[in-house]
């Protein structure tokens, strides 16, 4: 008789074993992986890889107008930043590594700045010996807005078909190995003349 009991309270505690199991996969797995995927979101959904980036066209700190429709077949590396920050610092240096690395025009780095009043802007563009007419001003956000940035400083790489080769918050970069890479491996041929450019 106690053999009979013994097997008929353990068939019910196995049982009850196997609901709570089912319970805690259709129930808590799924909202387990919901809170850990919530945790470990990114902060930014920037552009997608591969696809055709927006033209950046705005002001420059030299008083013209830039417009990267009139640098085709050039890879174009925006940078967006704000000035006012430490990390424009950091920034700044390896824009000016940047420009001397590819100082043959095959890429081109577009500082964006989105803070400061005029003078931060153009002290920091002479800190960093930065071209006027490749330095593009973001007044109201519109550009921002345009490329997904909700928080710089961010970087992008555009091939030299206009799309999107390369996405990252900035701060995430400890070094610039992977996005001198991405450059370098969608640069034109060397001998690629652009005559219609501007300078």
């Amino acid at each position: 008789m106690a053999r009979t009991e013994l097997a008929g309270w353990l068939s019910h505690t196995r049982r009850r074993a196997y609901v709570a199991l089912a319970i805690f996969v259709l129930a808590g797995l799924p909202l387990y992986l919901w809170f850990k995927s919530a945790l470990h979101a990114p902060e930014e959904k920037l552009l997608l890889y591969n696809s055709q980036a927006p033209v950046l066209e705005g002001p420059t700190l030299s008083g013209a107008d830039f417009n990267s429709l009139l640098y085709g077949g050039r890879v174009l590396v925006y940078v967006f930043v704000d000035p006012r920050f430490e990390s424009a610092s950091r920034l700044g240096t390896m824009i000016r590594a940047w420009n001397e690395r590819w100082a043959d025009g095959r890429a081109l780095v577009i500082p964006v700045l989105v803070g400061g009043d005029d003078k931060v802007r153009q002290d920091w563009a002479a800190r960093f010996a930065v071209k006027l007419t490749r330095v593009v001003i973001d007044r109201t956000g519109k550009l921002c807005a345009r490329f997904l940035v909700l928080d710089p400083p961010v970087i992008y790489v555009i091939d030299g078909t206009g799309k999107v080769r390369f996405a990252a918050p900035a701060s995430e970069m400890s070094e610039d190995k992977k996005l001198a890479a991405t450059v370098e491996k969608y640069l034109a041929s060397p001998t690629r003349r652009f005559d219609r450019s501007p300078p």
